[in-house]
């Protein structure tokens, strides 16, 4: 059953893993360096703007979350939803009553637990999987590309 938290917890578990990813802060870092050519060249306009832009996107990413809580509350995971999830040999579904899913193992990629979180990243799939931790039995882990429980 989903708790009162689950949806904040996930939400702030998926902004937690875009963070921590090099591919969120490859274009942070390319900005910021593009700003200090800007400004050697004698643009401080234009450093100033691109040092705004490459600060942008976690301020947004961080911003956003509580946002992102509300709307999943809204949906699948709002208290009191019962979620299940049958973890097969080649694949798990997880299912609500508005929905089911199922996913191959092979298809889960970048598998992290964050907190009470484990986020999992689909490929293919422009969307993040967010399931609390403790429907995550320790035999699937090692399928999903998870090691033992922190």
């Amino acid at each position: 059953m989903v708790g009162d938290t689950a949806a904040s917890q996930l939400a702030w578990a998926s902004a937690r893993y875009r963070l921590v990813r090099p591919a969120f802060w490859i274009p942070v870092v390319v900005e910021l360096a593009l700003a200090g050519v800007f400004l050697a060249a004698g643009h401080p306009g234009w450093a100033v703007l691109l040092v705004i832009v490459a600060l942008l996107a976690p301020v947004a990413l961080v911003v956003q979350t509580p946002s992102l809580a509300a709307g999943m509350a809204r949906r699948g995971y709002r208290p009191g939803t019962v979620m299940t999830v049958d973890w097969g040999e080649d694949d798990f579904t997880i299912s609500t009553p508005d929905a089911s899913g199922t996913h191959l193992y092979r298809s889960v990629t970048g598998a992290r637990q964050l907190g009470s979180a484990v986020v999992l990243r689909i490929r293919g799939a422009r969307v993040l999987l967010l399931l609390p931790a403790d429907v995550v039995p320790e035999e699937a882990r090692p399928r999903l590309g998870l090691t033992a429980r922190p």
